[in-house]
């Protein structure tokens, strides 16, 4: 069996973690149904943050590594509110976010092209990377297919015994063949990107997920639809 080791330096645990493993509830979704294709307006473009967690431009850069630590949105481009994300693959309430008001999030307001909400990764432990990795490997157009049924199984991959076999289970229901799955997971450019990105989040004061930065403003915490409306509709008005 493939063994998979996190580069020297990479120091991503945090002590939360283990309480967070402990309380979290055992998810009984069933994992096993194909992955659900993404919205068309899902978008794969370089930010300046995903373009900073690339390799120097004198290096080269694994194709792979810079298809993966492009930027991940949905939504119109020009839509007047973005809201940019921060969340944990294993963050039980970042789970709680996707799976009870995402859907009325993105009818209300990402689908009329009111809002573009770009997730960024903000790693908290090494499965959260490990899964974060397999996500952001997804063929085109798969990666918030594969970030919903992450989150929708949560309690069972990120607290298996071995959550990597886990992890690849669910990565051939979005095409992610072995071969694909070992380069990903054996990236060290594509672990030092993530990690640039959770340092860029820290620079950015976000210290707990999910954490929303909408147009500029930081809200903390798991909300719901209409909390979120409250901030977002007097925007819409501006």
């Amino acid at each position: 069996m493939t063994r998979y080791i996190v580069g020297a330096g990479v120091v991503i645990v945090i002590a939360a973690a283990a309480a967070w493993w402990s309380m979290m509830p055992e998810d009984k979704t069933d994992a096993s149904h194909s992955i659900p294709v993404a919205a068309p307006a899902e978008t794969q473009s370089p930010s300046p943050q995903q373009q900073a967690a690339l390799p120097p431009a004198d290096q080269h850069v694994d194709p792979m590594v810079a298809a993966a630590l492009t930027e991940r949105a949905i939504g119109r481009p020009d839509a007047p509110v973005t809201i940019v994300e921060y969340a944990s693959m294993t963050c039980p309430h970042c789970a709680a976010f996707h799976n009870e008001q995402f859907e009325a999030l993105k009818e209300r307001y990402i689908d009329t092209g009111k809002v573009r909400l770009v997730f960024q990764n903000f790693i908290l432990n090494t499965v959260d990377l490990r899964a974060s990795m397999m996500a952001r490997c997804a063929p085109d157009g798969q990666f918030f297919g594969l970030v919903k049924v992450l989150f929708r199984s949560q309690g069972n991959w990120a607290r298996s015994t071995d959550p990597v076999a886990e992890l690849a289970k669910l990565g051939r229901l979005a095409g992610i063949d072995e071969k694909t799955f070992e380069a990903c997971m054996s990236s060290e450019p594509l672990i030092d990107g993530l990690v640039k990105l959770r340092e860029q989040g820290s620079a950015a004061g976000v210290i707990s997920t999910p954490t929303f930065v909408i147009n500029g403003e930081r809200v903390v915490g798991g909300h719901t639809i209409d909390e979120l409306a409250a901030i977002i509709d007097p925007l819409l008005k501006n």
